[in-house]
This record gives C-alpha cells, structure tokens and sequence, in this order.
C-alpha cells in the first residue's frame, strides 16, 4: 500500500463566503489548507488548522514566501469588495 501523503492546497480569497466552505472541505479532507487574503477573517470564518496568511497581493515583494511553498492545488477566488478606494488609486489592482 502506498503512503498516502497529504494535500496542499491555496486558497486565495479563503476568507470570503465561498472560499470559507473550500477551506472547510479541505480540512475535512485531511488537507494541510493555507488561505492567502488581505485581512485575518472574522472569528465566525476562522477555521481550525488552517495556515491564514494575510499580506497584500498588489505588492508582489510580500508574496517571496508564499512563492517558495509547494501547492498540489491552487484556488483563486479572491476578490476586491471594498470599491472605495477604487476611486482613490484602487486602480492597481486591475493594473497589477
């Protein structure tokens, strides 16, 4: 029998409403689950287990260590809801 070796997944957005329930199943799975975004998640979304790391994703320099790790999947559903700033300079999310 092979030795079964666990999961990584990313999941971008893994704070949000849809990507909550993606992180959910991934831990249920037995996955090791680490969710990128711009803020920690409200205590109601947080998850056991799994690995939030909160940076910035327009300043590429804050992802070097993100990019070292090794994912065996990638979900992005990241999003921007806060359209405010947009008006402000929030332009360089599109343009990123």
């Amino acid at each position: 029998m092979e030795d079964l070796v666990p999961t990584h997944l990313l999941v971008v957005g893994g704070s949000g409403f849809i990507g909550w329930h993606v992180v959910k199943e991934g831990i249920g799975q037995g996955w090791q689950v680490d969710s990128l975004g711009l803020n920690e998640p409200p205590t109601a979304r947080r998850v056991l287990g799994v690995n939030y790391i909160v940076t910035d994703l327009t300043r590429p320099e804050t992802l070097v260590q993100v990019a070292k790790m090794k994912y065996d999947f990638v979900v992005n559903l990241g999003g921007y809801v806060d359209h405010t700033l947009f008006t402000r300079g929030g332009r360089r999310l599109i343009h990123t």
